[in-house]
C-alpha cells in the first residue's frame, strides 16, 4: 500500500527482546518498525498498534484506488508519526554484584539498540555511603569477603549516571530512566538538548534497612536496566531521495544490500557475562588484598605477643583482628595483648604460641 500511495515508509517486523521493551525478563516479542525513506528516521510499534493502523490504511487505500480524495491531515494520516514522538534509542545493562561486596563500581556501559548494536556509551558510578550520603574513605573501607556478612545491616549507596556520548546525531531531547528493586515508579534524569551536550550528572542515593535476603539476591545476581529515550529530527539536507518515489526506493535498498558482503561483521555490544566476569576479577583482587592485610596484622600480633613475653593469645582477639574492617581497628585490639590475663587464662579460650 506505501508503494502503490508513494507515501515513501517502508515497514518491517523486528524482534525485540525483554530488555530491549524495559524487561528484565521474558520472551522476544515481534514489532513493527516504520521507516520514513526522505529521512531515514524510524518508529517501532507494537503489534497493536500497527493492527489499528492497518485499518486505516486499509481504508486509505480503498479510497485511493476507487480515486476518491484519500490524503489525510498528518496528525490522522495512518503513514506517519507526530515528529514529538519519544522513541527507545537503547539500553545499558548495569550489574549490581559490587554492591553485594559493598564495594565501589565506576564504569563505562554500552548502550545496545534493539538489534544488540553498539549506539553509544553511558558513564556510571555506583558509589557505597553513609545514611547521609557521604561515601567512605579509602581508610573507612567497608568491604566484605562474603555478601551474607551484609543481610540484615544497613546498605546505602549512591547511582550516579554522569555522562551519555557517541550517539548518532538524529536524537535530540534525550534522557535515561531506570527502576530500582521495590520502586514503584521510574527515575528519569534532566533532557539533554542533543547529543554534543552529553553531560547528565544524574545522582540518587538508595537505601535498604536492612538489607534482606531478596534484596542481597538481587544485587549478586541481577542486573539494573537503564534506558535512553528520545526524539528524532530530520536531517539538516531534507530527503535522502529526492528524485525517486517510494518503489524506487526501496528497490534501490534492496540492490544495496544484495550487493553488500554477507558476512560483515555487526558491531555489537560487549556481553554482560563478559561484564560480569570483569566485576569478578576487581572482587578477587579485592579479597587478595585484603588477605595480605589480614596476615600483616597477624604477623604483627604475633610480634606484639611475643615482645610482651605471651605465649597465648585469647580466641576474642583473634576474632576481633581477623574481622576488623580496617588496620587502625586492628592496631587498637592489639592494644590488648599485653593485657590478655584479665580475660582468662582458659585453654579452650586462648591461641598457644608454639
Amino acid at each position: 500500500m506505501s508503494e502503490e500511495m508513494d507515501r515513501r515508509v517502508k515497514f518491517d517486523i523486528v524482534m525485540l527482546s525483554p530488555q530491549a521493551r524495559g524487561l528484565t525478563a521474558g520472551q522476544t516479542e515481534d514489532h513493527v518498525r516504520m521507516r520514513n525513506l526522505d529521512s531515514g528516521l524510524e518508529w517501532i510499534w507494537p503489534r497493536q498498534k500497527f493492527l489499528n493502523r492497518k485499518f486505516a490504511m486499509q481504508e486509505m487505500f480503498e479510497d485511493f484506488k476507487e480515486g476518491e480524495n484519500w490524503q489525510l491531515p498528518d496528525e490522522q494520516d495512518p503513514f506517519t508519526e507526530t515528529p514529538d514522538a519519544e522513541v527507545y534509542i537503547g539500553t545499558s545493562n548495569l550489574s549490581l554484584e559490587s554492591l553485594a561486596y559493598h564495594m565501589a563500581l565506576e564504569i563505562a556501559l554500552n548502550i545496545t539498540d534493539y538489534r544488540d548494536r553498539k549506539i553509544g556509551v553511558l558513564n556510571v558510578t555506583l558509589l557505597p555511603c553513609n545514611e547521609n550520603g557521604s561515601p567512605y574513605t579509602v581508610e573507612q573501607d567497608k568491604f566484605v569477603d562474603d555478601p551474607a556478612d551484609l543481610l540484615n545491616q544497613d546498605l546505602h549507596f549512591t547511582l550516579k549516571i554522569a555522562s551519555i556520548s557517541g550517539l548518532p546525531p538524529q536524537y535530540a531531547d534525550m534522557y535515561v530512566q531506570y527502576t530500582m528493586f521495590f520502586e514503584n515508579e521510574s527515575n528519569r534524569s534532566a533532557v539533554i538538548s542533543d547529543t554534543s551536550a552529553s553531560e547528565l550528572n544524574f545522582s540518587k542515593q538508595f537505601s535498604f534497612m536492612p538489607l534482606t535476603k531478596e534484596v542481597l539476591e538481587y544485587l549478586s545476581t541481577g542486573a539494573l536496566l537503564l534506558q535512553v529515550w528520545g526524539k528524532q529530527r530530520p536531517p539538516k539536507d531534507g530527503s535522502l531521495h529526492k528524485s525517486k518515489n517510494t518503489k524506487q526506493m526501496i528497490k534501490s535498498e534492496l540492490m544495496v544490500l544484495a550487493s553488500a558482503a554477507p558476512n560483515e561483521p555487526i558491531k555489537k555490544t560487549v556481553d554482560i557475562a563478559k561484564v560480569t566476569s570483569q566485576m569478578k576479577m576487581h572482587v578477587t583482587e579485592k579479597k587478595l588484598a585484603r588477605l595480605e592485610e589480614k596476615m600483616a596484622q597477624f604477623r604483627k600480633m604475633i610480634e606484639m605477643a611475643e615482645k610482651n613475653q605471651k605465649p597465648r593469645i585469647h580466641v576474642k582477639i583473634l576474632w576481633d583482628v581477623l574481622r576488623a574492617p580496617t588496620p587502625e581497628v586492628a592496631d587498637q585490639v592489639m592494644t590488648l595483648i599485653p593485657f590478655d590475663n584479665i580475660l582468662g587464662e582458659r585453654q579452650s579460650a586462648l591461641c598457644v604460641l608454639l
